[in-house]
């Protein structure tokens, strides 16, 4: 089993559509990515939580995912190194 087949297809497609987007560029690391998007997480999930800004279930899901546990972090880490190397 390869590590992309232990991230849920609603992560993969946020991450390469909606994080990669938003957060990449040439100053930041796929480490600093996935930390920007932990930070964020909790924030987002509680503003949402509050009512004060709804955020779609794909996106929910993958902050739920990503904040769950270190493993999630790191396979999301190894995903956007593999997304920067094929950019390249």
């Amino acid at each position: 089993m390869k590590h992309d087949d232990l991230i849920p297809l609603e992560v993969s497609e946020c991450i390469v559509e909606d994080i990669l987007p938003a957060l990449a560029n040439g100053e930041r690391s796929a480490r600093k990515i996935v930390q920007l998007v932990v930070e964020q997480a909790y924030h987002w999930l509680t503003d949402e939580a509050d009512k004060k800004e709804p955020i779609g279930d794909q996106r929910n899901f993958t902050y739920c995912w990503v904040i769950a546990c270190k493993l999630h972090r790191d396979l999301m880490m190894e995903y956007i190194e593999r997304a920067f190397a094929m950019w390249e």
